[in-house]
């Protein structure tokens, strides 16, 4: 773990680095089958739903901390994608997706929504015996629209897996892993008060510059009573541009540098 950066506490923009890092932490996903189909297997016009939330913000050798505990706000999400591809075979599975269209409400092509709120109450396993994913996704919108993203081009978000059946998938033994994910974001609305410059996503694409970089895991539960198919761990890279305070305190430091040294050369 980091050192805590000292930030002021409170707000998720408050708790931003300048320039590159990473926001950390898990996931939950459900598979929601296409019009007539009722089984386990992820096929093309199947959808995953799913909530996320974001509890480190890192900057090495920096850790802030979001959500429980932390004393700040929690920031947490919903995504929705739909299968447009799949290839493989038995051990090696290889998928694309797309915004389904069911987060439209929040800006046209989203794919995932993350907001704000003071109440640090997400959970992706039940905390009462009568919990759904609807219950507990309600626990993740009910704060403030923070960002919403969408796919950078067609196909930027893939993923590839051990199986094509979400149950499968969701039985995998801690700690090994199931799969991985990548997707290639921008930025369609921005409520951080903040500006982010473009950061590198390598994706089977060739995709380039986008505003958000996200990959992860797809884990098992772990055995837990939860209403998700499966689990994952969640990272997105992000590059803030540095406030005009800390370009300031930036540049005394050089400032102060350059002093130094020509003090040792007059010497």
């Amino acid at each position: 773990m980091g050192l805590s950066a000292g930030a002021q506490a409170g707000s998720v923009a408050s708790q931003l680095f300048g320039g590159f890092q990473q926001l950390s932490d898990n996931s939950a996903d459900q598979l929601i089958n296409a019009a007539g189909a009722v089984d386990t297997t992820l096929d093309i016009g199947d959808r995953l739903r799913g909530i996320f939330t974001i509890e480190t913000v890192e900057q090495s050798p920096l850790t802030n901390h979001l959500g429980a505990g932390s004393g700040n706000d929690e920031l947490s999400g919903v995504f929705d994608i739909v299968v447009t591809g799949k290839a493989g075979g038995p051990g090696a599975f290889t998928f694309t997706f797309a915004a389904s269209g069911a987060l439209n409400a929040y800006a046209a092509g989203a794919a995932a929504v993350f907001f704000e709120d003071n109440v640090t109450d997400y959970s992706r396993v039940r905390t009462n015996p009568g919990d759904t994913t609807a219950t507990l996704e309600a626990k993740v919108t009910d704060g403030n629209v923070f960002w919403v993203v969408g796919l950078a081009a067609l196909n930027s978000w893939t993923a590839f897996a051990i199986s094509d059946d979400v149950g499968t998938i969701g039985s995998v033994p801690a700690p090994g892993n199931g799969g991985g994910y990548n997707a290639a974001l921008n930025l369609l609305v921005n409520n951080s008060g903040k500006t982010f410059n473009k950061v590198a996503c390598i994706l089977p694409t060739g995709l380039g510059m986008v505003d958000m970089c996200a990959s992860g895991s797809l884990l098992g539960t772990g055995g837990v009573d939860t209403p998700y198919d499966a689990f994952d761990n969640v990272d997105f890279t992000i590059n803030l541009v540095p406030e005009p305070a800390t370009m300031s305190l930036l540049g005394l430091g050089f400032l102060g540098l350059g002093a130094m040294a020509r003090r040792r050369k007059a010497a």
